[in-house]
């Protein structure tokens, strides 16, 4: 689960200052203008294992204390991918800490044999006894990719794997998700190959796989194996759970997927598929991530591709950010949010995490194409209706170059936290976290609010605002 929820938390010390700005509807084009600059955020931790070596950062979350982690991968200067959980310790002044080497820096392969690759997808938290698990894959020396995931200790900071996963004689696999319930039950979701071949791509099948430790077990349970078609791969994105069960998703055959497992009084989960979308017959929906809000409803977040047009007869077609929300279960859908940053129809609109802060408002961050040909950070935000979404933050470490977001979190003073990989000027990526102060959201929703002119160059003006394989993300 990659977006988290805030709950309510400690007195902001910057809570007068921040209630002071108020916008007036005289200034409000010229308002517009410099919130654009205020909304830029800044850049809290940019991390690479090794100068100029690839990093990215896919997930945040925060514990009980207000200290926040981040997991990803980062490259050694021999080239091998290091999966690492990075932390921003809270201060006695409410700043956060990044200095430091990774709390976990993990491989399987011994000595991180070059070429090896390992990287954590996603995080989940003990909020009463703070351990920490993260979720992702590594190679073994013979490299092949196993599914892992891996505990961290609040007690004594010891690290241990606690699943290591694949099919027996098995190909590859990866975890991709990890979320807890109220209950203290563990689901980890992702892929893994069979030993089978389809005939339509000569390479193993990935099943959608989901396993559960429940509470008090140190016992892994295989919960769900699925495939869409026979014979055909299929990929998992994210696990969240809900009041209403234990919603994956991901995406196959060119359908964005949903499943909500529902557990029986043995506590044993049944499965069905809640959402089965596809925006256009003619191109692929891809469900990316997922999240639920304090009232229990559930959000699924991706890319959908709709048809523009025609070329020598041939449909032409551009994805859209998508965010759909069930308020029952599952029984029905809606799409809240359909979005392009440009009429880019080369690379994908995407959005790919969720969260909340405690008034109930919404957020999506991902990345999208800007009419400079290149993926852009992006932050979207709506009140608890979903009815109005803005774009709140849009973003490039280096202007010209790709920067993808992944991850959001509201943490306990309101303070909004985005997570991605962002390319400099040479083109290495650097695991960032991006903070956006939550003063500029309110702001942002105000100065939305006043009559600007259609002359005027908003950053909230709904006109200005125009196949995701997650491992694009990866380095």
């Amino acid at each position: 689960m990659r977006g988290r929820i805030c709950l309510p938390g400690a007195f902001d010390r910057r809570r007068n200052r921040r209630q002071e700005f108020t916008p007036s509807a005289h200034g409000a084009r010229m308002e517009a203008l410099e919130l654009r600059t205020l909304l830029s955020g800044s850049t809290v931790d940019d991390f690479q294992l090794a100068a100029g070596k690839n990093a990215s950062s896919f997930a945040i979350a925060e514990d009980s204390s207000g200290n926040l982690f981040v997991a990803g991968t980062a490259k050694d200067a021999a080239g091998s991918s290091h999966a690492f959980v990075r932390e921003g310790a809270r201060q006695a002044d409410g700043s956060l800490d990044w200095g430091g080497s990774p709390v976990i820096d993990f491989s399987l392969a011994p000595d991180h044999l070059a070429g090896d690759s390992s990287s954590f997808k996603d995080l989940a938290i003990d909020p009463a006894g703070g351990d920490l698990y993260a979720a992702g894959e590594s190679k073994d020396a013979a490299g092949v990719s196993h599914w892992v995931v891996v505990k961290r200790s609040a007690a004594d900071g010891a690290v241990a794997v606690i699943d290591d996963y694949r099919y027996a004689g098995g190909a590859d696999a990866d975890a991709r998700g990890i979320a807890r319930d109220d209950v203290g039950n563990l689901f980890v979701v992702g892929s893994a190959y069979d030993t089978t071949v389809s005939k339509r791509t000569t390479s193993h099948v990935a099943h959608w796989i989901v396993r559960e430790l429940p509470a008090g077990s140190s016992a892994w349970e295989p919960v769900q194996d699925f495939l869409y078609k026979p014979g055909t791969s299929v990929s998992v994105s994210d696990v969240v759970t809900a009041p209403s069960g234990v919603y994956v998703v991901g995406f196959g055959s060119g359908h964005w997927l949903a499943q909500r497992g529902v557990a029986d009084a043995a506590g044993h989960l049944s499965w069905a598929t809640v959402d089965d979308f596809r925006a256009d017959p003619n191109f692929s929906s891809t469900a990316l991530g997922a999240g639920v809000d304090a009232a229990g409803n559930v959000y699924v977040l991706g890319t959908a591709g709709t048809t523009t047009g025609t070329i020598k007869g041939q449909p032409t077609g551009i994805s859209r950010w998508t965010v759909r929300r069930t308020t029952d279960a599952g029984a029905a859908w809606s799409s809240i949010d359909s979005f392009q940053l440009s009429s880019n129809n080369s690379l994908a609109h995407s959005a790919a995490a969720f969260g909340t802060d405690s008034a109930g408002n919404l957020y999506a961050a991902g990345y999208a194409p800007g009419a400079d040909g290149h993926q852009h950070q992006v932050v979207r935000t709506a009140s608890a209706s979903g009815a109005a979404w803005s774009t709140l933050d849009d973003w490039q470490l280096a202007s010209g170059h790709n920067t993808f977001g992944a991850g959001f979190l509201a943490d306990h003073t309101g303070t909004l936290y985005t997570v991605g990989n962002a390319a400099d000027s040479a083109d290495a990526r650097h695991a960032f976290v991006r903070r956006i102060e939550p003063t500029l959201a309110a702001a942002a929703a105000a100065i939305t609010a006043q009559p600007i002119s259609p002359a005027a160059s908003s950053p909230f003006d709904a006109a200005a605002t125009g196949r995701h394989d997650p491992d694009v993300l990866a380095t």
